[in-house]
């Protein structure tokens, strides 16, 4: 399965993040393990010069008696650390000369004897030591060895709190680097939504060269292929659309004759006697021949009117509805249809021609479908209406919509309805599935949404097509 863009750098960031951070703590840890540790050793080697101070001379009966451990001396490794510290004082050669015997026999290994302060892990009775040796003046011709081991208890706390510094560290960064780069990789890939939201909405008949401000240079390659197949989309759109209304303008002479010849031999049949069954259906399909090319050409027009700058005026959606009315009542009441009507002042931006063919094509398509399953009347209901404001403002909307009590369109097929020659399975009527299509095409040119929806009581069909208000005049 391929990954997304940002799916793909989120997991470069996550991947990254999961390296850098677990080098970063081992690098802190190690960083402050080595600084405590070369501290401890520090002062363990201080304090044995600090001994050197007050140890006694080597003339002192308590030293050769090695009785035990001078007052001074006791008070000094006390004040040092609470941790339990062994000493014992060596001639440089192989005699002992005081201190604890049992640190004597240890053997860290190294030169001996040492000439500088040397250090050296050790144990003792089964407990962990720190060992430091360091040469110290005692008054012989040659430098004394003074021998100190330390507990670490003290040492492995450091270490312990070395790790925690080291993991909180390493938590900070990972939640740092990783919003860091998360934060960085929305901000480069927000000139792309514009960009995909700037080529979702843009027609094929008007194709503009894409807009590169704020892109990367990167993405100049592409953006040149988008442009060049925008043009050809156009040039082929373009090139269709013309087809479309010119054969459409050259059927509507032959076809026109053709309704008009079979109208004539409709009229001539002998009075009282019914026309011939093959006639009427040539009638019926002349009429419904031309009817699609008129269909036909009004689609090729609507399309290209939406590339037209400065073709939309202000008119008044109402004085549309009430001349459709002049045309609709008579052909409704040829129908046997009851068509009303409720008016307001709505005023909205446009071309009024093509809003009327819109408002022709429902009331067409409620006479032709709308017959009741149950035998009962065709009541239709074209409403012109502002959409009141929910907070009492001034209307921003105005709504124009057509109601019938028929048999309606299901739910899953209300947006397979709105599709070129889509016919339902099962469709009364002889519509081409242009109707709804039309509409659909008129309502985006004016910038309004389509709405199709249960009648009243949830029978027949309500189809609602919202306008944006006029702003004011002046």
């Amino acid at each position: 399965m391929s990954l997304s863009l940002r799916a793909r750098l989120l997991l470069g960031t996550l991947t990254l993040t999961a390296l850098v951070v677990p080098l970063r703590v081992m690098i802190d840890l190690r960083a402050g393990t080595a600084a405590s540790e070369t501290a401890a050793d520090a002062a363990l080697v201080n304090l044995g010069r600090a001994m050197a101070a007050v140890l006694p001379t080597l003339d002192d009966p308590l030293v050769q008696a090695e009785s035990g451990t001078p007052q001074a001396l006791e008070r000094l490794l006390r004040s040092h650390s609470p941790e339990r510290i062994w000493w014992a004082l060596s001639d440089g050669h192989a005699a002992w000369l005081a201190g604890d015997l049992s640190i004597r026999d240890l053997n860290p290994g190294g030169r001996w004897p040492p000439t500088e302060p040397r250090w050296e892990d050790v144990r003792l009775d089964g407990e962990s030591l720190r060992l430091a040796e360091l040469p110290i003046d005692c008054g012989r011709p040659k430098p004394c060895v003074l021998r100190l081991a330390q507990t670490t208890q003290r040492r492995s706390a450091a270490r312990r709190e070395a790790l925690e510094v080291a993991l909180l560290q390493g938590l900070a960064t990972a939640v740092l680097l990783g919003g860091g780069l998360m934060a960085v990789i929305a901000w480069t890939l927000r000139p792309l939504r514009r960009l995909r939201a700037d080529l979702a909405q843009r027609p094929l008949h008007a194709p503009q060269p894409v807009d590169r401000e704020g892109l990367p240079d990167e993405l100049n390659p592409l953006l040149d292929g988008v442009d060049l197949l925008m043009q050809r989309a156009a040039s082929e759109h373009e090139r269709q659309r013309h087809f479309i209304a010119d054969a459409a303008h050259q059927l509507r002479t032959p076809l026109t004759a053709l309704r008009t010849e079979a109208e004539l031999a409709l009229m001539a049949s002998p009075f009282g006697e019914p026309a011939s069954p093959g006639l009427e259906r040539l009638h019926r399909s002349a009429l419904r021949a031309a009817r699609l090319a008129d269909q036909l050409l009004l689609l090729a027009r609507t399309e290209a009117s939406q590339g037209e700058p400065g073709g939309d005026e202000r008119f008044d959606l109402r004085a549309v509805v009430h001349d459709a009315a002049r045309d609709w009542v008579p052909r409704a009441l040829e129908h046997g249809a009851d068509l009303g009507f409720q008016l307001e002042e709505a005023p909205v931006l446009g071309r009024a021609y093509q809003v009327r063919e819109l408002l022709a094509n429902l009331i067409h398509n409620a006479l032709e479908y709308a017959a009741p399953p149950d035998g009962l009347p065709v009541h239709i209901t074209v409403r012109c209406l502002p959409v009141p404001h929910p907070q009492g403002d001034p209307p921003r909307e105005a709504l124009l919509e057509v109601e019938d009590n028929g048999p309606g369109i299901p739910p899953e097929q209300r947006e397979q309805v709105l599709e070129r020659f889509f016919r339902a399975p099962g469709a009364p009527g002889s519509g081409s599935g242009l109707g709804l299509a039309i509409v659909r095409d008129i309502a985006q040119a004016h910038r309004a949404r389509l709405i199709l929806k249960d009648g009243e009581g949830g029978r027949g069909l309500c189809v609602r097509v919202i306008f944006p208000i006029a702003p004011p005049l002046g």
